[in-house]
């Protein structure tokens, strides 16, 4: 069922299970990552900040588990599996439905697991932040292969490992994005907390970096199936775009950041609203992409794919301000 330009309903359902799964396999990684810190860190000050973080990336791993299972609830009728957008790669309706079982259990694990967590949260925090660790890991494994065999064709070849690593690197990229600008608004209350959280914000961005090469890398398995089409081109150039403001906010615009927050004043809060701005765009640029990797059908040219980013961007970015401000 055709939606509004040529996109489909199931093909908007598969992209928000693929989002779900992103936002729920990426504050499962950097929840275990700060997890571990804090346990590294048991006689520094600074494991206080990390266990806290840890402790508030749940509530974002719920909302990804909530969104990916009704996704998954409700894509059981569709038929098809989307490739990268200039790569057509269709898997047939029983390479979708063989996983479908299996990953049906490992849902059910992981909400299982989640309701524990949060029975266990009421009853005794300081447990909870024990057993999470440990919770991470199970859940990060579990999404990643959920997120990773979206369809299974009987045996490795070029296209199933294409299938693999780009499934999964939307944890790297698309969920890694969310989780930092996560960790940016709920940092707006504390001078401590911002301070903490800028300095990670190369480490993460790096991270981003690697996602964006194991994109990259997935195509080479199926070269003989890419499309030159506007929309490939319109990729390519959200694709630039997200280029240079990785470099700009992992460089220059994170230094400025941690050195205005330690000054304090106005200059911390101009470089918080440039900072703001980069991750409204980020965060934009890679529901850009992935969409487009699901939206095959789609009519727009590229006149019109640059409208409605630009449009979504400022919605995006007025929405991250009024979040922000909420925040603070």
């Amino acid at each position: 069922m055709e939606i509004i330009w040529g996109i489909q309903f199931d093909e908007v359902v598969l992209l928000a299970k693929q989002v779900g799964l992103a936002i729920m396999g990426a504050p499962a990684l950097w929840g275990l990552v700060f997890s571990i810190t804090d346990i590294r860190k048991k006689y520094d000050s600074a494991w206080i900040i990390d266990d806290w973080i840890s402790m508030r990336i749940f509530i974002l791993f719920m909302f990804g588990l909530l969104l990916s299972v009704a996704s998954h609830i409700i894509s059981l009728p569709a038929l098809t599996a989307y490739a990268h957008e200039g790569i057509t790669v269709p898997s047939t309706s029983s390479e979708i439905l063989a996983t479908y079982p299996l990953n049906t259990i490992l849902f059910m694990i992981l909400i299982s697991g989640t309701i524990f967590m949060l029975l266990l949260y009421n009853k005794n925090k300081e447990r909870f932040s024990y057993i999470i660790t440990p919770f991470y890991a199970i859940a990060f494994a579990l999404t990643f292969f959920i997120i990773s065999f979206n369809a299974w064709r009987g045996y490795f070849d070029g296209t199933q490992i294409f299938f693999f690593i780009h499934g999964f690197h939307s944890i790297f990229t698309l969920g890694t994005v969310i989780v930092l600008d996560f960790l940016f608004l709920i940092s707006s209350r504390s001078e401590i907390l911002k301070q903490h959280i800028y300095e990670l914000f190369p480490t993460i961005s790096r991270v981003i970096w690697v996602g964006l090469s194991l994109d990259f890398i997935s195509v080479y398995f199926i070269t003989d199936a890419f499309i030159v089409t506007e929309k490939l081109l319109f990729t390519q150039t959200v694709v630039g775009i997200l280029i240079i403001n990785g470099v700009l906010l992992s460089g220059p615009i994170a230094r400025k950041m941690i050195e205005a927050v330690k000054t304090g004043g106005q200059p911390a809060s101009k470089w918080r609203r440039i900072g703001s701005f980069s991750g409204a765009l980020s965060i934009t640029s890679w529901l850009t992409i992935t969409a487009l990797d699901f939206f095959t059908q789609l009519t727009l040219n590229y006149q019109h794919l640059a409208l409605l980013y630009l449009s979504v961007f400022i919605c995006a970015f007025i929405g991250h301000t009024i979040f922000e401000k909420r925040f603070s």
